[in-house]
This record gives C-alpha cells, sequence and structure tokens, in this order.
C-alpha cells in the first residue's frame, strides 16, 4: 500500500484526521479537489474557535491544515471520483486523471456543497456569470453596485453584512423570516445598505451575456412582483453532502449522511467519515474537529495491531 490512511477533504475534520493520523506514525495523505480548508475559508471571521476571540476563516481553515502539513501529512490537491474497498487493508482512491492510489484505510471528510437554486427561472445560464455562493470571494467584484443575497439562516446573514461593506445595496429574499442567531440579526439592522424582503421568492434571473441585469422577486402574501436591477445573485439556501465518490458504496442515510457508530467506522470496514458529511445533530468547527481526531484514533490502533 501507498499509504496507511487517505483523507479527502481539508476541513477541520479532516486536517484534524491527518494531524493526529501523522502525529500517529501512520503514513498519511490528505486529498482536497478546490479550497484547502473547507467551506469555513469563506467565512469572514469565526468568533466561537475555543480560545481565540475572533480569527477569519480562511486563517483557521489554513493554520489547521498547515498543522497537520507540519507534522508529516502530505497534501495533494486533485479531484477524488471514487474510492474502493478491495478488502479490509486494501482501499483505492481514484483520481479524475484516472489514476489510482492505493491505502490500507480512507477517512471521507469531503463535508458539505451548497444548495443551488435550480427552482430559479435561467438559473443555468447564469450559474457562472452572476450566480455565487460566496460573498468573501466574490463580493468585491460588485463594488457600488447593487446584489441579491437569498437566503434567511446564519450564512445568509453573515455573508450579507460582509458584502455590505463593498456593494452599493444589499436586497435579502427570505422564502419565510430570517432565522439566524439573534447576534447576527442585530448586526443586521444595524446595517443600512441591506434590506430584507420576507415571505418572498425569487421566480426568475434575466441578462445578457456579460451576466445578470435583473431579479425578479415575488412577495407571497400579496403575490405583487419586485424587479431588482442588481448585477449578481448570492445564494445561500443551504447545504446538502457532497457524496458522489461513495455512492456504489451504500453508506448513507436516506438524506445522503454517512452513517457511522460512535468510532466514526462505516458499514465498510477501514472507511471512516468524519465531520458535516455524517449523521450527527450538530455541525460546528469543534465537532467537526473531534471526529477527525476519533477517526483517525480508531484507524491508527487498527493499523498498529494489523502491523
Amino acid at each position: 500500500m501507498e499509504y496507511d490512511v487517505i483523507i479527502i477533504g481539508t476541513g477541520p475534520a479532516g486536517s484534524n484526521a491527518a494531524l493526529y493520523a501523522a502525529r500517529g506514525g501512520l503514513k498519511t495523505l490528505i486529498i482536497e479537489k478546490e479550497n484547502t480548508g473547507g467551506k469555513i475559508v469563506t467565512s469572514a471571521t469565526v468568533e466561537n474557535w475555543l480560545g481565540t476571540s475572533t480569527i477569519s476563516g480562511y486563517d483557521l481553515g489554513e493554520k489547521m491544515l498547515n498543522h497537520a502539513k507540519e507534522n508529516g501529512a502530505k497534501l495533494l490537491m486533485a479531484e477524488v471520483v471514487k474510492i474502493n474497498s478491495l478488502s479490509e487493508f486494501e482501499k483505492e482512491v481514484v483520481l479524475k486523471n484516472s489514476k489510482v492510489i492505493t491505502t490500507k484505510s480512507i477517512i471521507v471528510a469531503t463535508g458539505l456543497k451548497h444548495r443551488e437554486p435550480t427552482f430559479i427561472k435561467n438559473y443555468e445560464q447564469f450559474r457562472n456569470n452572476g450566480v455565487h455562493f460566496c460573498t468573501t470571494c466574490d463580493a468585491p467584484l460588485y463594488r457600488n453596485k447593487n446584489i441579491v443575497v437569498l437566503g434567511g439562516g446564519n450564512s445568509a446573514v453573515e455573508e450579507a453584512i460582509f458584502a455590505a461593506r463593498f456593494v452599493n445595496h444589499v436586497d435579502m429574499i427570505v422564502l419565510n423570516e430570517i432565522t439566524a442567531d439573534k447576534v447576527l440579526v442585530d448586526a443586521l439592522k444595524q446595517t443600512p445598505n441591506i434590506s430584507v424582503h420576507t415571505q418572498s421568492q425569487i421566480l426568475e434571473l434575466n441578462g445578457d451575456e456579460d451576466g445578470i441585469k435583473e431579479v425578479v422577486v415575488q412577495n407571497n402574501q400579496t403575490n405583487e412582483i419586485t424587479k431588482f436591477n442588481s448585477l449578481a445573485l448570492f445564494s445561500l439556501i443551504g447545504f446538502v453532502p457532497d457524496n458522489s465518490i461513495h455512492k456504489h458504496l451504500n453508506l448513507t442515510d436516506e438524506k445522503g449522511f454517512i452513517k457511522v457508530n460512535e468510532d466514526m467506522e462505516t458499514s465498510v470496514k477501514n472507511i471512516y467519515a468524519a465531520g458535516d458529511i455524517i449523521v450527527k445533530k450538530v455541525r460546528q468547527l469543534i465537532t467537526a474537529a473531534s471526529d477527525g481526531c476519533v477517526a483517525a484514533k480508531t484507524l491508527i490502533d487498527k493499523i498498529n495491531l494489523n502491523k
């Protein structure tokens, strides 16, 4: 086997698993297909990481991954398309370029991906030309322009507030009511260039080859139609499991989350899962990091017993 463990994903779960596995003496590879650090890197600020009053999500994500690398974990930037289990201690990780890497064990820490607003007319036309999922990444592109943010949870409110630093005006479209934490709602109320439209939905995006020019919104109580002259839509309506690489192994529940026991073991021997991808009640930074630790400690003991 080329590695003792391959960890897929560099968020808090993946990075912490890599740290513990590497410190435990395992030959460890961590694979990431896009931006390192997981979705936390899109958060402008993190204020609930124990011992750190405030830190940018990007800095925290990078610190976690670098800590694992400093202890011997190797990083590979590549897209995993499939994982295979040949036997208890023989696994394969198949990359998009068709390369196959062998390992004794796998930890799936792929997390969640943004739920796409496929119900909006013309969404596909503007998916890569005006529709975004991260204000931290892309709001500065619309400096002094008008944008729309779709969603009413913590992520939507936090990112709307961040975007308001750069853009002229933010219109928040909320299907029902704002559900964000009170501290975020209070901050929202103190941001003068954000307007909140509750009980509303986006019907249509209009524009041309240069991008979005108009967002058509309906108030679900009055049926009134409003056309916003906005150049971008930031969709923040939640997340869904990123589980395409292991669908054939039947690891998930009906919602697509991986089922694990208290040791982060899946139904396939020596394939583990950790973080937001698993069935769990609480999805927070600290619980994801804890999952990664548990998975790594479990497989360290198993691999050492098999040597």
